[in-house]
């Protein structure tokens, strides 16, 4: 399941906002059925992209630019249980990360294949540039490359890093079982931590992937056709 939450839309801004948020979570994860929980700022295959800047310690930024640039998206611990996302080497984001949340990123195998080939990058540094000050970072995990934009795209580098999210952000939710089975139960739940909440966005991964897997099935119903169309008049 995944639902878009936007709690400045609801009023709430600043520590409110990120309190809101998570008890939003911790809602959501203690709904029976649902096994794991955890916030993402920008789903795969979401119709927006975000990108990040970032430099290797002791490596030249590519020639005409002063950094690499690489796509990136926030997310709390538990993103990955609740997107089913296995942990190649290393380890998932934990809430003590939060501390120091600037520090810790987790890259996909494109990421480490590309900038550390035949090396294990856990422990790697990297410098971010998210802002007007460049932060440091270090890889705590790396993960299978999956994808992001399209489902056409080629492999591409990719970067998560934490954040306790206090903006709009998606929550995906990991379910025992059908999803259906447990919807209803996550929806009461949920329209009850705010009156003015409501959640007509919360969606299936199925129903999620419809729009993405619009165009792929689309092709696949002409080549049907198309084929159906060759044999008759063959």
């Amino acid at each position: 399941m995944a639902e878009n939450v936007d709690p400045q839309a609801l009023g709430y801004h600043g520590a409110a906002a990120r309190a809101f948020l998570h008890r939003f979570e911790q809602t959501a994860r203690h709904t029976p059925g649902v096994t794991s929980a955890g916030w993402v700022g920008t789903p795969p295959l979401y119709s927006m992209e975000s990108d990040t800047g970032f430099n290797l310690p002791g490596v030249a930024p590519p020639p005409g630019h002063t950094h690499y640039q690489v796509q990136t998206t926030l997310v709390t611990p538990g993103y990955f249980a609740a997107m089913g996302t296995p942990i190649l080497r290393g380890r998932a984001f934990d809430r003590a990360d939060l501390a120091h949340a600037a520090g810790v990123v987790i890259v996909n195998a494109a990421f480490a294949r590309r900038f550390w080939p035949g090396q294990n990058p856990l422990g790697k540094q990297i410098t971010l540039y998210n802002g007007a000050k460049p932060s440091p970072a270090e890889v705590v995990g790396e993960v299978p490359t999956g994808k992001y934009r399209s489902l056409r795209e080629a492999p591409r580098p990719f970067l998560f890093q934490l954040h306790d999210l206090g903006h709009a952000a998606f929550l995906a939710l990991h379910t025992a079982g059908s999803p259906l089975a447990v919807y209803a139960a996550v929806e009461r739940r949920l329209e009850a931590v705010d009156p003015n909440f409501s959640s007509s966005d919360l969606e299936t991964g199925a129903q999620y992937l419809t729009l993405p897997l619009f165009t792929a099935r689309l092709a696949a119903i002409l080549l049907t056709v198309f084929g159906v169309l060759a044999l008759l008049l063959a």
